[in-house]
């Protein structure tokens, strides 16, 4: 499940701002071509590992967002977060995590109880 989700997002183009020519975004056939980033996104932190990502968009300022399922994060996956905990890793993440284009985490929200991440939106701060 993490190797799908670092699949899809990891598919970005070697340069993430705008193309000015659209032959500049394209190969010669016509397709878009996309590198994968192995280093996208950077390690979470306070030991978080991610379940299962139902969704991810982008918004105005080109910001990653993700909806990630923590309760599909198995008991062996997610040690840490058992009652005693019985390792020193991982713990599922939350439900919604920010990203920007280099991979680092800007905000996170929601918990493996948090059940809401079926219809979500972001808006900026006002």
């Amino acid at each position: 499940m993490l190797l799908a989700f670092v699949f899809a997002a990891g598919c970005v183009s070697e340069d993430l701002t705008p193309a000015t020519d659209i032959s500049q975004a394209e190969s010669s056939s016509g397709v878009p071509e996309y590198q994968v980033d192995p280093f996208w996104p950077k390690p979470l932190p306070n030991n978080w590992i991610l379940g299962q990502v139902g969704g991810i968009a982008v918004d105005d300022d080109d910001h990653i967002w993700i909806v990630q399922r923590p309760r599909t994060v198995d008991a062996v996956e997610g040690a840490a977060a058992q009652n005693p905990p019985r390792a020193e890793c991982c713990v599922p993440a939350p439900s919604i995590i920010e990203f920007d284009q280099d991979g680092n985490m800007v905000s996170a929200w929601g918990g493996p109880t948090w059940n809401q991440a079926s219809s979500e939106w972001v808006e900026p701060p006002y």
